[in-house]
């Protein structure tokens, strides 16, 4: 039985309140200038002390574009689903899927970084990097970044979800333990 008395609705004894319209809907949409310019970045602090002006696109953003590499996909549907949280040791941590991680990391560090632009290295004639000759000086290449402001500002950009917290912390604590190994080396 619905019943209403003085704006408050009353069904089956529980009474809901008149409902209220935010001021701030009565003054209109927000203009896509305004939008844009609202989502334009915030600045964060890196742990090297040089400051960025960073975008929060999220994880589901990359797996929308086809950044994430196939041998971290299973791992990235599963958090993103908040399922049974995956662990990064359930990973083939091999040399391929290890690559395959920082390739993802640099992919995220350079769609997130809006100032300075970061941006990805230059190929050479023989499909390599550009040595530093040939570099353009007012272009801060994505491996001139250091690693833990790399892992800052993935961190930063993946956040908002507690459903890829592990992801992120596992990921660092992986990455970590890898650049003070004195083992690893890079495939030609």
């Amino acid at each position: 039985m619905v019943e209403k008395k003085s704006g408050v609705v009353v069904k089956n004894n529980r009474v809901t309140p008149p409902k209220k319209t935010d001021p701030g809907v009565l003054s209109g949409p927000t203009s896509a200038s305004q939008w844009k310019k609202a989502s334009g970045g915030t600045p964060i602090r890196v742990p090297s002390g040089n400051v960025a002006l960073v975008k929060r696109p999220g994880l589901q953003v990359f797996l929308a574009q086809g950044l994430i590499p196939n041998s971290l996909m299973e791992f990235v549907t599963k958090s993103l689903k908040g399922s049974a949280k995956p662990k990064l040791e359930d990973l083939d941590l091999n040399p391929q899927a290890m690559k395959d991680m920082m390739e993802l990391v640099d992919a995220v560090v350079i769609h997130s970084c809006l100032e300075p632009q970061v941006s990805a290295i230059p190929m050479g004639p023989r499909g390599q990097g550009l040595i530093d000759s040939n570099r353009n000086p007012d272009i801060l290449y994505v491996d001139e970044v250091d690693i833990e402001d790399k892992m800052f500002i993935f961190n930063y950009a993946v956040g908002g979800t507690s459903d890829v917290e592990s992801f992120r912390q596992e990921l660092a604590t992986t990455v970590d333990d890898i650049s003070g190994s004195e083992d690893v080396v890079s495939a030609p």
